[in-house]
């Protein structure tokens, strides 16, 4: 088998037979009007740039250290393999922010359940009668309220002259 190439010209197409794969990231909804893009796929160049370096450093013959083109190879291959290493490491950046912003939300809505979770066991625990007795009083209370203010209207400096 031939060792393939290792220019690292991205503009060059990858070798026959590697798998691209499509350029469709997966999106999730997580909270309302939120949809999160998530995951990487085989069209990023690390994954590719390490394939072609992998595939040549496994085709070639035994590199000889007195010969100039294999150790042009070499240090070729192992700078290709240090910007993979960049590569994949600003992708594991990527993948993490992304992990990180899906446990916030998954915080979020396990403390909105939690609430509402609460407030139903406290509105099924309400004695009847002291809700009913609370509600009477307060009712009492507002229209109260709503009698004073009535007759503070009435009031006026043309009614206290009279």
């Amino acid at each position: 088998p031939s060792p393939g190439d290792l220019n690292p010209n991205v503009a060059t197409a990858p070798p026959n037979g590697y798998y691209q794969g499509d350029n469709g990231i997966a999106q999730a909804p997580i909270d309302n009007n939120v949809t999160m893009s998530y995951g990487v796929t085989a069209a990023n160049p690390a994954f590719e740039q390490f394939i072609r370096v992998l595939n040549f450093l496994a085709t070639s013959p035994p590199f000889d250290q007195s010969n100039p083109t294999d150790i042009a190879n070499v240090n070729q291959a192992t700078q290709m393999l240090n910007q993979t290493v960049q590569q994949l490491q600003t992708l594991q950046g990527t993948v993490s922010l992304q992990q990180g912003q899906l446990s916030s939300t998954l915080t979020t809505h396990q403390n909105a359940l939690t609430l509402a979770k609460s407030s139903v066991a406290n509105i099924e625990q309400v004695d009847p009668a002291s809700a009913i007795t609370q509600l009477n009083t307060l009712q009492t209370q507002l229209q109260a309220s709503y009698q004073t203010m009535s007759m503070l209207q009435q009031l006026s400096l043309v009614n206290y002259l009279k």
